[in-house]
């Protein structure tokens, strides 16, 4: 071979020898694009994988949300707002407005109902069951009657019947709560008369114990009788109209269950239907 060739051939190897090298070092345009794809998938499945703990974190909180408003749910079976009428929210026991009560705007509650102390809020039928449970809210500054128990108190939930143990009453009695039924009575031992708002729970497990909770802690207990709590075929809300014995002050968001709340379901009621 001559000298011109040899040289020429040593020449094209090392130019073929240098654009595999460039080659190597800038990979083709197909090539960026499948290395782009794997990194924006490797990325997508990281935001997704991230999206998927957000919507676990966001589903568990809803889910606890939705659990708390089940559990205050169940037994449901009246509901007044008092957001300017007695109207029942949840079932068809509507309330009757007495005397003088009427509604008024609450710095904090919004519409609330205003009991005068000269005569009963509201009155609806009772349509009370065996074991049930009653909420609502109270704000009052006004000393209560002193020195007696529940039935000369200053009724908050009136249903009683002279002479008959099948009803149930609770007033405030010595500024506390005071409950009566079945000739079974049991005082609560907080002060409520304090110009605060306060979360008011009753509860009686028919045959069981009858427990009194003061914003969502129990406050009383006694026995509970065994049978119906419907002697007097109404419930009368802030006031004892047979006695004159009424509440003053201001009632919000009473609720009726047909069943007895458990201490848990209660301090949940009390803390969501609290204050903003």
């Amino acid at each position: 071979m001559s000298p011109k060739l040899s040289a020429l051939i040593l020449g094209i190897g090392s130019l073929l020898a240098c654009n595999e090298v460039t080659l190597s070092l800038f990979p083709k345009a197909d090539t960026l694009a499948e290395a782009g794809a794997t990194a924006a998938g490797g990325t997508a499945a990281a935001n997704a994988g991230s999206g998927s703990t957000a919507a676990a974190s966001s589903g568990g909180a809803d889910a606890g949300a939705a659990g708390a408003a089940a559990v205050t749910a169940e037994g449901l079976v009246g509901q007044w707002p008092l957001d300017g009428d007695p109207s029942d929210a949840v079932g068809a026991n509507d309330g009757l407005l007495q005397g003088t009560a009427s509604f008024t705007t609450d710095v904090s509650r919004g519409q609330v109902l205003r009991c005068d102390g000269q005569s009963p809020g509201f009155a609806i039928a009772n349509l009370t069951s065996q074991s049930f449970s009653y909420a609502f809210w109270i704000w009052t500054d006004t000393p209560s009657n002193q020195n007696g128990n529940a039935l000369e108190g200053n009724a908050l939930l009136w249903a009683n019947t002279g002479g008959a143990v099948d009803d149930f009453t609770l007033s405030l009695m010595n500024n506390r709560l005071d409950y009566i039924g079945y000739n079974q009575t049991t005082a609560g031992s907080a002060n409520v008369v304090d110009g605060t708002w306060h979360h008011v729970a009753l509860t009686r497990a028919d045959g069981g114990r009858v427990l009194l909770y003061l914003d969502g802690v129990e406050d009383g207990a006694c026995d509970a009788g065994s049978g119906p709590v419907t002697s007097n075929p109404q419930v009368y809300v802030g006031g004892n109209p047979d006695d004159h014995r009424y509440f003053t002050g201001l009632i919000d968001d009473l609720r009726q269950y047909d069943r007895a709340l458990g201490a848990g379901e209660v301090q949940t009621l009390f803390t969501t239907t609290a204050l903003p």
